[in-house]
């Protein structure tokens, strides 16, 4: 009997994707681009309970597994980030804010 090995690029592990070189770029692709559709889906469905929804639909998303993928480069962080930038950005009455502010008032 033979047993052959398959090589991958990319490996979904428990629902954490790694590529060949152990990094973690596909994984925080996917992510992200979920996390954005729910985003935007709270923005046009959810005016009223926009935080409490963002908290329970999209953070869940962006936190799954993070102590085994934590990002550690800038540009990683940036990508995860820019997601409750945005969120944030568009929440009505903190267009105007700066990022931080936003941070504060918004606590999600």
């Amino acid at each position: 009997m033979f047993i052959f090995i398959v090589s991958a690029s990319v490996v979904n592990d428990l629902g954490v994707f790694v590529d060949e070189r152990l990094k973690f770029d596909s994984h925080i692709n996917y992510i992200v681009a979920r996390a954005s559709v729910r985003a935007n889906l709270i923005h046009k469905c959810f005016l009223s309970t926009m935080a409490r929804a963002f908290k329970v639909y999209v953070r869940p998303l962006l936190e799954y597994a993070s102590q085994a993928w934590s990002p550690y480069q800038l540009k990683d962080i940036k990508r995860i980030e820019s997601l409750q930038r945005r969120f944030t950005k568009r929440l009505p009455g903190f267009s105007h804010l700066k990022y931080t502010n936003r941070l504060k008032s918004f606590r999600p």
